[in-house]
C-alpha cells in the first residue's frame, strides 16, 4: 500500500509535490516516531479524517440533547427552551433524586450527633490512656462515617454527584449545539477513553503486528487520487482523462461536533443578544449569573451547630464567615470567566442557579436542619411539694 502511494505521488506535478513536502516538514519533525496499532488513530491519521468524538462524552450528552431537541420541536425558541429545560431538570429530576434525599440524610445525621459525641469521648479517653496522638476533626469524621454506616445513612453515594454531573452534561450539550469544541465533560472523560484505548491497543498488539503510520504526503496523495477517481466516475470518464490540477479536495472538518450544531441558535436569541452562540456583548447575563451566585451565598445562612441563646441586637448582625467570603470571590471570578461563555450556556446557568436557591429556601422551611442536641446549660430546678399529714387523735 505504501509503495503504491509513493508511485502515485510521483505522478503529481512538481509544484504540488514541492508544496506537500514543505508543508509536511514541521509535521514530520513532531511525529517522526509516531506509530499506530490496528484501529487506533494516530497524529498522521488525523490528517485524513475529522477529529474523533469522545465516545463517553457523546453518550452522556445523548439524553440532554434529546430533551433540548424535543422541547425545541414544539415550536419554542431557544431563549425559552433553555430556561424551561433548567426548570425541568433542576426543579424535577435533580430535586427529587439528589437534593431532597440529601437534606433528609443531613437531618438524620444531625440527630446522630449526641451518639457520635459520646463515642468520640470514649475514644479520646482511650487514646489518652494509651498516649496516642489524636486529630479531632479526622476522628470526628471517622466516627460520623461509622455511625452513618451503622444507621444506613451514607455520607456519599451516587446521588451526591448527580447534581454536578447533570449540570456539566447539560452545559456541555448546550455548548456543543453552539459549535464549541471539547469542554469540561470531554476533559473529565478523557482518562476513561485513554484507559480503554490502552487496553484495546494491548489486545491488538497481541493479535496483529504493528503497522507504520502513513506520512502526510501519502495521505494527501491518496485523497487526491480518490477524489479524481470519484470525479471521473461521476462524469463517465476514466481517471486519466481528468488532470490532477482540476481536482479540488473538500476541507476537513476541524470541529468533531459539527454534526450537532444548531443553526437556529444564531437567530432565536434575546433582543439584546440575538446570536446565542456568541458571548453577551452587554455583559447582562454574566452580571446576572454573578448576582445570583452571590445571593445564594448571602441570603442563605447555614444552620447553627448548637442551639442559639436568646439573640441580642448585636448578635443579629452576623458578620461574613470565611466560607462566604471564599464563595463571593469564586462567584466574582466565575462571572469574569462567564463573559467568554456563549449566551446560550448562561441562559441555562442563570435559571439553574435561581431554582437551586429557591429550593434551598424551601428546604430550610420544610426540612430545617436542627441544632445539635446538647445538655442543658443551666441546672434544672424542680419544685418539690411537701405534703404534711396531720396527726390523728386517739
Amino acid at each position: 500500500m505504501v509503495s503504491l502511494l509513493l508511485r502515485r505521488s510521483l505522478l503529481l506535478p512538481p509544484a504540488i509535490r514541492t508544496s506537500i513536502y514543505q508543508s509536511s516538514l514541521h509535521h514530520l519533525r513532531r511525529h517522526a516516531s509516531t506509530v499506530t496499532t490496528h484501529g487506533i488513530p494516530t497524529a498522521a491519521s488525523e490528517i485524513a479524517s475529522a477529529p474523533a468524538i469522545n465516545p463517553f462524552a457523546e453518550s452522556l450528552m445523548t439524553v440532554p440533547s434529546l430533551l433540548l431537541d424535543t422541547l425545541h420541536a414544539t415550536g419554542l425558541p431557544w431563549y425559552a427552551v433553555l430556561p424551561l429545560t433548567a426548570l425541568i431538570v433542576r426543579g424535577g429530576l435533580v430535586y427529587n433524586f439528589s437534593t431532597l434525599p440529601a437534606r433528609r440524610r443531613a437531618v438524620l445525621r444531625r440527630n446522630l450527633s449526641p451518639i457520635v459525641g459520646a463515642q468520640m469521648r470514649r475514644v479520646l479517653i482511650q487514646r489518652r490512656i494509651q498516649k496516642k496522638p489524636v486529630f479531632r476533626p479526622l476522628l470526628y469524621f471517622q466516627m460520623m462515617i461509622a455511625m452513618s454506616r451503622d444507621f444506613k445513612i451514607p455520607l456519599f453515594n451516587f446521588r451526591s454527584v448527580l447534581n454536578f454531573g447533570v449540570l456539566i452534561a447539560m452545559t456541555e450539550t448546550v455548548r456543543m449545539k453552539c459549535g464549541g469544541r471539547e469542554g469540561v465533560l470531554s476533559l473529565i472523560t478523557k482518562p476513561l477513553t485513554w484507559l480503554f484505548s490502552k487496553e484495546y491497543s494491548t489486545v491488538a498488539a497481541g493479535s496483529e503486528p504493528m503497522k507504520m503510520a502513513s506520512s502526510p504526503e501519502e495521505i494527501f496523495a491518496e485523497r487526491l487520487f480518490d477524489a479524481r477517481e470519484a470525479k471521473a466516475q461521476a462524469a463517465g470518464l476514466s481517471s486519466s482523462d481528468i488532470p490532477i490540477e482540476a481536482v479540488h479536495l473538500d476541507k476537513l472538518t476541524t470541529n468533531p461536533y459539527a454534526a450537532y450544531i444548531e443553526p437556529s441558535m444564531r437567530t432565536e436569541g434575546l433582543s439584546f443578544i440575538p446570536d446565542l452562540t456568541l458571548p453577551d456583548p452587554t455583559f447582562t447575563l454574566p452580571c446576572l449569573l454573578t448576582l445570583t451566585m452571590a445571593a445564594g451565598i448571602l441570603l442563605r445562612r447555614q444552620p447553627p451547630l448548637t442551639t442559639p441563646e436568646v439573640p441580642t441586637p448585636d448578635a443579629k448582625k452576623q458578620p461574613l464567615t470565611n466560607g462566604q467570603r471564599l464563595g463571593l470571590s469564586v462567584s466574582l471570578l466565575f462571572g469574569l470567566g462567564a463573559t467568554q461563555f456563549p449566551a446560550a450556556v448562561l441562559l441555562y446557568l442563570v435559571p439553574n442557579m435561581t431554582i437551586a436557591w429557591l429550593q434551598g429556601r424551601w428546604l430550610d422551611i420544610k426540612y430545617p436542619i436542627p441544632g445539635t442536641v446538647e445538655p442543658c446549660r443551666k441546672p434544672v430546678r424542680v419544685k418539690v411539694r411537701k405534703d404534711f399529714e396531720m396527726p390523728t387523735q386517739v
